[in-house]
């Protein structure tokens, strides 16, 4: 997904609104809304209902209010100018060696088990918008309590700030989702999730699958 650096989304300036997906990722809370678009907890209020309406946002009871897909596609947004398309086969190889690394690495506690590129790359254009790539992902350890043990034990050895109670819990598949993006502009990453299956439309090409994800 492209954003204009000086456009609006749902009323709000993109910048602020492409950070406060950001940081929403996991796990929205009022204080966080108020805090990013420095508004007040009513307008806060309404924020969050518009972004739940437009399909930004879902709710259920083990996670709480987080992004959906089209949550995730904002927050992983750029403003960068088109590309070339020999530029864009350099940026897809790239980020297609990072897939290899991530599913052969042990430090990483989650695999890639499909990627579908989709959206501009796909056409027969020269100049190019962001590439939008769907990925799929899966724990490497079954034991989902062993899992959320390592990764809370990873976000602390990584030193971030925790914005949620959700963010540790969840850095194991944050930080293949960065590993992966590794700040490109020119990449749009959108991740499947267990409450939002259907992360592109239309035409598309599967680059990568394994047989655990077909079906």
């Amino acid at each position: 997904m492209r954003l204009a650096a000086n456009g609006t989304l749902l009323g709000y300036p993109t910048p602020l609104v492409r950070k406060l997906f950001q940081r929403g990722r996991s796990s929205w809370e009022l204080w966080l809304v108020k805090e990013v678009l420095e508004v007040s907890g009513e307008e806060a209020l309404r924020f969050l209902e518009a972004a739940r309406s437009e399909g930004y946002v879902t709710q259920d009871e083990r996670s709480g209010l987080h992004n959906t897909a089209k949550g995730n596609a904002v927050a992983m947004a750029t403003f960068a100018k088109p590309i070339s398309r020999k530029t864009a086969d350099k940026v897809l190889a790239d980020f297609m060696q990072r897939v290899r690394t991530v599913n052969e690495d042990d430090h990483y506690l989650y695999k890639v088990i499909r990627v579908v590129v989709f959206g501009s790359y796909l056409s027969d254009k020269d100049k190019l918008g962001d590439i939008d790539l769907a990925v799929k992902m899966a724990p490497k350890i079954a034991d989902r309590d062993a899992l959320m043990d390592l990764s809370v034990q990873r976000f602390r050895e990584s030193g971030r700030r925790a914005y949620s109670i959700l963010d540790d819990i969840s850095w194991a598949e944050r930080e293949v989702q960065l590993f992966l993006k590794s700040r490109s502009r020119s990449l749009s990453l959108h991740f499947w999730d267990s409450d939002d299956k259907l992360v592109y439309a239309g035409p598309h090409k599967v680059l990568y699958e394994t047989a655990s994800s077909q079906g």
